[in-house]
C-alpha cells in the first residue's frame, strides 16, 4: 500500500484513467485493519475519491462502487477501537488514537461524497427516488451509525455531518414528494431507538452517551422545525408528530436530570415556535387563520398533551397560559 501512496502522490489521476478503481479500492478495505498500512491506506483511499487529484478531479466514484466507497470510509470508523466487550473498548488503553484521528477524517470524507450525487443521479439517468436508495441514504444511515460509536469524538463528528447531510441544499435539490419523511423514518427514527437500547448505554460512561441523546434529540427537533412547512401537507402528518413526541418522551424518561433537561429544552423550543407560525393552538384560542389550517393546529395541539403530559406535567401551563375573557379562551 505505500508503495501504491508513492505513485499516485506522482500522479493522483492514474487510478481514474487506469480503469483500476474497484481493485484499488478491495484493496484499501483489506488494509484498513492493518495499523502499519494505516496511514497508506488512508492517503490511497482519498485520492480515489478525488480530493487530491487536482483542480476538476472527481475521482474514481462512481454508481458501480458507491456502495464500495461508503464501507470504505465506514471500516476506519470500525477499526478506531480494540477488540473485544464493550467494557473492554471503554479503556482508553486500548484505543489507538491514530487511529482515531483517521476515523473522524474519514467520517469527514463520507460526508462530502453527497458532492458528488446529483452528477452521478445525473449520469445515471434515474429519478430522485431511486436516488434517495442508492446515494443518499447509504451516506446518511452511515453517518447515523456512528453517531452510537463507542468513542465520544467520533459520535460528536458524526452528529455534525449528518445534520449538514440532511440540511443540504443537495438534498433539497435532489428532493422528491416523501424526502424527508423518508428521513425520518429510514434515518432519524433508527438512530434514536438504537442510543435508548442498553448495549449502547454501556459503550461510555452515562454522562456521555447522555451527551450524545441530548444532541440527538435536538437534532430531531430541528430537521422537524426545517422542514414542517414541507411535511404538514401529508396525510401522515399527525402521526410523524405523534411519533417525534413520543420518542422526546421516551428520552426524558431515559436517564438523568441533565439529559431531561436538554431534551425538555429542545421540546420547548419546538412547540413554541410552532405556535408562532400558527401551526399549534388550543382548540377555541383565537386564530386569523380558518378552516383546514385551524383544525390542524388543534389536533397537533391535542396529540401533544397527550404525550408530553405525563413526563412535563407543568409545562403547558407554564409556556401557553389560559387567560379568559368575555369571548373564549385566550393563548
Amino acid at each position: 500500500m505505500a508503495g501504491l501512496r508513492a505513485i499516485l502522490r506522482e500522479d493522483p489521476n492514474l487510478v481514474v484513467r487506469s480503469k483500476r478503481s474497484a481493485t484499488v479500492i478491495g484493496w484499501c478495505a483489506k488494509c484498513v485493519a492493518i495499523e502499519a498500512a494505516g496511514d497508506a491506506t488512508f492517503e490511497v483511499a482519498v485520492v480515489v475519491g478525488g480530493w487530491e487529484g487536482g483542480a476538476g478531479s472527481e475521482g474514481a466514484v462512481g454508481r458501480e462502487n458507491f456502495g464500495e466507497c461508503v464501507d470504505l470510509w465506514l471500516g476506519f470508523s470500525a477499526v478506531a477501537v480494540g477488540e473485544g466487550s464493550p467494557a473492554l473498548r471503554r479503556d482508553k488503553k486500548r484505543v489507538n488514537q491514530a487511529a482515531v484521528d483517521r476515523a473522524v477524517k474519514a467520517i469527514e470524507h463520507l460526508y462530502k461524497l453527497h458532492t458528488r450525487i446529483p452528477g452521478l443521479i445525473q449520469a445515471s439517468n434515474m429519478n430522485h427516488t431511486r436516488g434517495f436508495i442508492e446515494f443518499w441514504l447509504p451516506i446518511l444511515s452511515g453517518l447515523s451509525q456512528q453517531t452510537y460509536h463507542p468513542i465520544r469524538v467520533i459520535r460528536q463528528h458524526a452528529l455534525t455531518y449528518l445534520q449538514r447531510a440532511i440540511l443540504s441544499p443537495l438534498l433539497e435539490a435532489t428532493s422528491y414528494e416523501d424526502s424527508w419523511y423518508d428521513c425520518f423514518e429510514t434515518v432519524l427514527f433508527p438512530l434514536l431507538e438504537e442510543l435508548l437500547k442498553p448495549e449502547v448505554a454501556r459503550l461510555d460512561s452515562p454522562a456521555a452517551i447522555d451527551e450524545t441523546r441530548m444532541r440527538a434529540a435536538a437534532l430531531l427537533c430541528k430537521i422537524f422545525l426545517q422542514f414542517v412547512a414541507r411535511l404538514m401537507g401529508s396525510m401522515e402528518f399527525s402521526r410523524l408528530w405523534g411519533r417525534i413526541l413520543a420518542y422526546l418522551g421516551r428520552y426524558m424518561r431515559s436517564s438523568g436530570s441533565e439529559l431531561y433537561e436538554g431534551v425538555l429544552e429542545s421540546l420547548k423550543n419546538m412547540l413554541l415556535v410552532m405556535a408562532n407560525q400558527g401551526l399549534f393552538q388550543a382548540p377555541g384560542a383565537k386564530s386569523v387563520e380558518k378552516g383546514e389550517a385551524t383544525w390542524l393546529a388543534n389536533e397537533l395541539w391535542e396529540v401533544a398533551w397527550k404525550e408530553v403530559q405525563s413526563v412535563a406535567p407543568g409545562l403547558k401551563d407554564e409556556l401557553f397560559p389560559v387567560v379568559k375573557n368575555g369571548e373564549g379562551i385566550v393563548i
